[in-house]
């Protein structure tokens, strides 16, 4: 009865875990998705004003240098902050009770293994005995 209780409870606690994680998963595809059409947007309108603005001042080479690092570094910044995403404590709390439970129902079945070797020694040392003693 105790196993089944603890399963349960393991049940539950993953069920909870496994919520928040793919509430989190969802959060970061989307902050993603995000990133990539913003990043997308500015490579295209921005790119052009900023082009024309510094080939005014700047070599072309040099304009789309300076444009390239740009882009570059707001899509690191971007990806960074979208993968900073840690579990919560709700996730960390529910997997310790699930690990909590797995972890006493291993040692329920052990004991249970255990009192059937020892039942079936105990029997068949009695089948000895009485094969002796016939």
């Amino acid at each position: 009865m105790r196993a089944i209780r603890l399963a349960a409870i393991m049940l539950q606690a993953e069920q909870l875990r496994f919520r928040h994680v793919l509430r989190r998963r969802l959060t970061q595809a989307a902050l993603l998705a995000v990133a990539v059409a913003l990043l997308l947007v500015a490579a295209g309108a921005g790119e052009a004003a900023l082009y024309t603005l510094l080939a005014a001042r700047l070599e072309p080479a040099g304009a789309a240098g300076c444009l390239a690092g740009g882009n570059a570094a707001l899509a690191l910044l971007l990806a960074s902050i979208a993968l900073m995403s840690t579990p919560g404590i709700t996730e960390r709390e529910a997997q310790d009770v699930a690990l909590a439970a797995r972890r006493q129902i291993g040692q329920i079945g052990q004991s249970l293994n255990a009192a059937r070797v020892v039942g079936m020694l105990i029997g068949r040392l009695s089948r000895r005995k009485q094969k002796q003693s016939s």
